[in-house]
């Protein structure tokens, strides 16, 4: 990942992030909860937003928004 090389990093950077599944399945709200760089930051964002749509979480026989939190790790290597 270029980012990451010209950042001087190595290794694995994990970033934590949360983002919500509303009432028809897209993702929305995304936030970082944990991260090193900013620039890992973006691009992890940049990509949970490409996520497809989902299937709604059900409570009740209702759809319902549903949080989730989830680490990216980026493998860096030389």
């Amino acid at each position: 990942m270029e980012i990451a090389k010209n950042l001087g990093l190595k290794g694995k950077q994990r970033i934590f992030t949360q983002f919500k599944i509303d009432e028809n399945g897209d993702v929305i709200d995304i936030k970082v909860r944990k991260s090193s760089h900013l620039e890992l930051e973006q691009e992890a964002i940049r990509v949970i937003k490409l996520l497809p749509k989902f299937k709604p979480a059900k409570q009740r026989n209702k759809n319902v928004a549903a949080i989730y939190t989830i680490p990216i790790v980026f493998l860096i290597e030389d």
